[in-house]
């Protein structure tokens, strides 16, 4: 498997993966978040033998107990409860959630938000998208667009918060709820941004081949790495203390 999209809620990490073989098929992992441990396919029915998603998986969201997938050929999927269903949506390379929506990131670069329930869907004005995407608690979209931080809150006004010029190739952003800091993967780079978009610190991030970036609850951001192969994907987790500027506590 090879972690293409990762998102984290409470002690557990939700890993989309790609079957890297012949084998089309996608599934999600969970683990903890505290070491990695406890791995537990929830993507998979029948003791792991049945897989219903595609390897073309591109992203994962979670809301308490109830997980969503996205994948670039219009397949979401809903887990909750160890039930698997499969809905129809436009081919998204991302997926989030947040202020009671769920939201897509199309492939055709376009933000259309989802009610939870999946009962319809809106596409919301927004600079054309380039990348991953991220939401905050009250439901404002952070997106990588025009090889910036664009966002776009529930009056549907886009604006931009992180210009091309601090960025060099930016993949995929997240929010910490706690103070609305960003979170950039920027190439080999996690780049940390405040709530205005002033820039505070960058550090690498260690990986070969960055995918996915995402922050939990107290802050631990944690970056899928596709690497170049299965053996090498992987996970990696920091702290605050690992991403906190120098004047900063």
């Amino acid at each position: 498997w090879e972690a293409v999209g990762v998102a984290a809620s409470g002690d557990k990490v939700y890993v989309a993966a790609s079957d890297s073989g012949m084998v089309s098929k996608g599934t999600v992992i969970q683990m903890s978040g505290a070491d990695g441990q406890k791995w537990k396919e929830v993507g998979s029915r029948f003791l792991t033998l049945q897989h219903p998603m595609k390897k073309s998986i591109s992203g994962v969201a979670v809301l308490g107990e109830q997980i969503f997938t996205i994948d670039t050929e219009g397949n979401l999927f809903t887990i909750q409860n160890g039930q698997i269903r499969q809905h129809k949506a436009s081919p998204g390379n991302d997926i989030a959630v947040g202020g009671n929506s769920l939201y897509i990131a199309t492939t055709s670069g376009q933000l259309e938000r989802r009610a939870l329930d999946l009962s319809n869907s809106q596409l919301i004005p927004m600079v054309k998208l380039m990348g991953g995407i991220g939401t905050d608690s009250r439901g404002t979209v952070y997106g990588v667009a025009d090889h910036g931080i664009a966002a776009v809150d529930l009056s549907g006004q886009p604006r931009l918060v992180i210009t091309k010029d601090q960025l060099q190739q930016p993949i995929d952003v997240a929010v910490d709820s706690r103070n609305g800091d960003l979170y950039v993967l920027d190439r080999a780079f996690i780049k940390r941004f405040d709530s205005t978009g002033r820039f505070l610190i960058s550090v690498g991030s260690g990986c070969v081949k960055p995918s996915s970036i995402t922050v939990d609850e107290m802050g631990k951001v944690y970056v899928a790495d596709r690497a170049e192969n299965f053996r090498n994907s992987k996970v990696l987790v920091f702290s605050g203390s690992d991403l906190a500027s120098l004047n900063q506590s």
